[in-house]
């Protein structure tokens, strides 16, 4: 009994050593001037058994200034997670934004998160208060919503066809057509600050990843995760 003690009190130290040492890894690095700060490293990180995470490195003072996570400890997962980040430069910002992507994928589909980060009030924080949420069926898109809305956050994804649509026998496989929801998010571009979105859904169902559904609303809108290799891998 007692060996057995010994045995498994080796086997949990060797588990927990495991564990707090296993090595982080690098998955997207960007260096970015910021007027206030000069430059700064960005990465994103992957860690086994550790929450994803988003550093912002001085290289100026070689101090970390900010540690931003998704917030879910969900994300912990050494499989099917992802995180990355884009740059968004627009002359209306003193200083750019970052847009972060966190992804868990499932069997035949995957949520997609994203966080706006800014630099207000002297840190780096997330903008919006609650994550804006998409699917494989579905976009992101930071920039100009035109000039109703002016500069903002768009975010599409598909709808199921629900039970009481009058269509009769309605039946919708996961990657048939679909009509598809659009919201809108404008931001103020002087305080940093998310204003009362809008929400539109579309009459027609369309199939692909929504692009043609925003034209019933007049929007042609790229989809930013398009532009991220391993996004876009995992779009498909």
């Amino acid at each position: 009994m007692r060996q057995l003690v010994i045995l498994f009190f080796l086997s949990l130290t060797f588990s927990l050593t495991s564990t707090a040492t296993s090595p982080k890894r690098i998955a997207q690095e960007a260096t970015v001037n910021y007027p206030q700060l000069g430059a700064i490293r960005i990465r994103a990180i992957e860690q086994l058994n550790t929450p994803m995470r988003l550093e912002f490195y001085s290289l100026k003072t070689k101090k970390n200034l900010a540690t931003i996570k998704p917030s879910d400890d969900s994300m912990a997962s050494p499989v099917s997670e992802c995180i990355r980040f884009q740059i968004i430069n627009d002359k209306r910002f003193a200083a750019p934004l970052i847009y972060l992507v966190t992804v868990s994928m499932g069997g035949s589909d995957g949520t997609f998160w994203g966080q706006l980060i800014g630099w207000r009030d002297n840190k780096f924080q997330v903008l919006n208060e609650e994550k804006f949420e998409t699917a494989i069926q579905g976009g992101f898109y930071v920039g100009e919503l035109g000039e109703q809305h002016g500069f903002g956050v768009a975010v599409w994804q598909f709808l199921w066809c629900p039970e009481e649509d009058s269509e009769p026998n309605c039946r919708e496989a996961h990657y048939d057509n679909h009509r598809y929801e659009l919201r809108l998010y404008p931001l103020d571009v002087n305080k940093l600050i998310f204003q009362t979105g809008v929400v539109m859904r579309t009459k027609n169902k369309h199939d692909g990843h929504g692009e043609k559904a925003l034209t019933e609303f007049g929007f042609s809108l790229r989809d930013l995760r398009k532009d991220n290799p391993r996004l876009r891998k995992m779009m498909e």
